[in-house]
């Protein structure tokens, strides 16, 4: 998953594929199934005004940022947030936030 920081990864994705190890998955807006759990990369940040499709059933959600609401410090992402409500993942983990933990 691609942050803020990482603008290179997720602007230039030829590139990015000769940063990443081969041994690393690198998820932008797709999914996959590990050991029968299903993962789902997102791409979503505050200042998005939309996200990519996420397929109905993920039971694990990975974002960069934080949906608006959960431990953001008021700087979530509205659309995440109400993607979260109606997909209801298993599991979201996101970071971003460095003083919430």
């Amino acid at each position: 998953m691609a942050g803020n920081h990482d603008l290179v990864i997720d602007l230039e994705s030829e590139r990015a594929k000769e940063i990443i190890p081969d041994n690393v998955t690198f998820l932008k807006n797709e999914g996959i199934m590990i050991e029968g759990v299903q993962f789902f990369g997102l791409t979503a940040r505050p200042w998005m005004h939309e996200v990519a499709p996420v397929p109905e059933y993920i039971e694990v959600l990975l974002s960069h940022g934080p949906p608006m609401g959960i431990l953001d410090e008021n700087t979530g992402c509205t659309i995440l947030r109400k993607m979260v409500g109606i997909l209801k993942p298993t599991v979201h983990l996101f970071g971003h936030i460095h003083s919430v933990g």
